[in-house]
């Protein structure tokens, strides 16, 4: 059931209108699976709080979305490179850094 959920979840992210990428997060079972719909990029890493924000390779799937897995289930900041460019999502809870960039929260 859950697996059918989360199919669902990203075959809708595919289907919502807009211009812009879309961003969706799935929580399973000891962490967070995270999709970014930038089906032309080249390449897109993904940096977390998590892991000290080290770029981490992410995956295109066969429907063209990028994901990548947190293994955590606890709360962390993050924001993705695409093609060498920072990119952060539009997410529901935001942060200014210490450098004066914006992240996401991911909030359990």
């Amino acid at each position: 059931m859950f697996r059918f959920l989360s199919f669902l979840s990203v075959f809708l992210l595919l289907l919502l209108p807009g211009c812009t990428p879309r961003h969706l997060l799935i929580k399973e079972a000891g962490g967070v699976t995270l999709y970014l719909d930038v089906p032309k990029a080249e390449e897109v890493l993904f940096a977390s709080s998590a892991d000290s924000f080290q770029l981490q390779s992410t995956r295109k799937n066969p429907a063209g979305l990028w994901l990548t897995n947190t293994l955590t289930d606890r709360e962390f900041h993050y924001f993705y490179v695409v093609d060498g460019r920072v990119y952060v999502p539009d997410c529901r809870y935001r942060e200014k850094d210490d450098f004066g960039a914006t992240n996401c929260i991911y909030q359990p």
